[in-house]
């Protein structure tokens, strides 16, 4: 896939509030940032829609930050089963859990 002007923008976006949010949240002992990056590149090589790559980006803010989905849908316009693909697991996103194993396993 050929991401378009706007797609590599929102994007590029998406990178800047996962780092910035990420600092905001302090001390974080996983490396989050680059786990995000490396799960939405593999996306991006395997041209999924922007919307999945940066769900993929912005997954961990909702466990790891106070960052929530209302947030993340206002700013960037993801539908929910967009972000909801990428999610992993977390009390705050219990109802899509099942959907990662497809979207990991095809990883």
């Amino acid at each position: 896939m050929i991401y378009s002007k706007e797609d590599q923008e929102l994007i590029q976006k998406a990178i800047s509030f996962l780092v910035e949010n990420f600092n905001k949240s302090g001390n974080n002992n996983k490396p989050v940032i680059l786990h995000s990056i490396r799960l939405a590149m593999r996306l991006y090589d395997k041209g999924k829609k922007a919307s999945v790559v940066v769900g993929a980006l912005l997954h961990d803010l909702l466990e790891d930050t106070q960052v929530t989905l209302s947030n993340i849908t206002s700013k960037f316009g993801i539908v929910h089963s967009s972000f909801n693909a990428c999610s992993s697991f977390s009390t705050r996103f219990t109802k899509t859990s099942i959907s990662i194993y497809s979207l990991y396993s095809d990883l």
